[in-house]
């Protein structure tokens, strides 16, 4: 049985959550903008501005998950030396649940 995490790990573990919120929340806010944009009448005149502008902003929050350290090992919580998924609900190193009760 895995052990509970400490109050360090934690406050690690909702760090992780908090970043993760950040980068679903630019996700639906881009889906809601493409059916806007797609509804408008300059659709054509703006489509790929509107998409290049929000891909280069979708850099840092994607960064800033990928590369989230796990508070108990310390190494990259949503990777490992040959595979990496932000949507890992347990840190693929040590197994530490992101959502531990």
């Amino acid at each position: 049985m895995a052990q509970a995490p400490t109050a360090q790990e934690r406050a690690g573990l909702r760090r992780i959550r908090r970043r993760r919120t950040v980068l679903l929340v630019y996700i639906a806010v881009g889906l809601v903008g493409v059916a806007v944009l797609a509804s408008s009448r300059h659709a054509d005149r703006y489509a790929m501005f509107a998409f290049a502008l929000w891909l280069i902003g979708a850099i840092a929050p994607t960064l800033t998950v990928g590369l989230s350290r796990c508070p108990r090992c310390l190494r990259r919580f949503h990777g490992n030396d040959s595979q990496g998924n932000v949507f890992a609900r347990a840190c693929l190193n040590c197994g530490l649940r992101l959502d531990w009760p």
